[in-house]
């Protein structure tokens, strides 16, 4: 019997002064002005639970491509032209403003991996050439052109998935 009263009389003395702790706001201030007090806050809420998630779907919708417009070199002179074949910019188009001529074409690469070795698919003003650039990182030929040629280098086996390949092209005219 002793129990239950003495439960009531502590659940009353708690009750009581928060009750009494509650009704006296001592944080409540005005400025010196006299105007609006400051509001408090006397309640503070905590949130313990964090929600991870580790799982990334990334999806890759974008495609670039490459095209940039190459000026007749003059006889002897050479123009230089490089760009980057990667996850997001499947091929390179090259257009170039030439009479019809011989043109000595010098391709350079630079592969972030050796592993897979990635193969390269050049399509140069109609004439189709395979190149590996961890195997031999230059490719040199001297080939006659039609007016106006176009270039596009895409990767044949394996695509890049990743693995960048930088490539810069040097034109001679003879």
């Amino acid at each position: 019997m002793k129990k239950p009263i003495i439960c009531a009389v502590w659940t009353l003395l708690l009750t009581g002064s928060i009750i009494f702790v509650n009704c006296s706001n001592p944080l409540e201030s005005s400025d010196l002005a006299g105007t609006d007090p400051v509001p408090s806050i006397d309640t503070l809420f905590s949130i313990d639970t964090l929600h991870t998630i580790d799982t990334l779907t990334q999806i890759d919708t974008l495609t670039i491509i490459d095209t940039i417009t190459i000026i007749e070199p003059g006889i002897g002179e050479s123009q230089i032209v490089c760009g980057r074949i990667s996850t997001t910019q499947k091929d390179l188009v090259w257009m170039f403003r030439n009479p019809e001529g011989t043109y000595n074409l010098e391709f350079t690469a630079l592969t972030d991996r050796d592993k897979p070795a990635q193969e390269l698919a050049l399509d140069i003003d109609g004439q189709e050439f395979l190149w590996n650039p961890g195997e031999n990182p230059e490719l040199i030929t001297e080939l006659i052109l039609s007016q106006n040629a176009v270039f596009r280098i895409t990767t044949n086996k394996p695509p890049s998935l990743g693995h960048a390949i930088d490539i810069c092209l040097s034109i001679t005219a003879h």
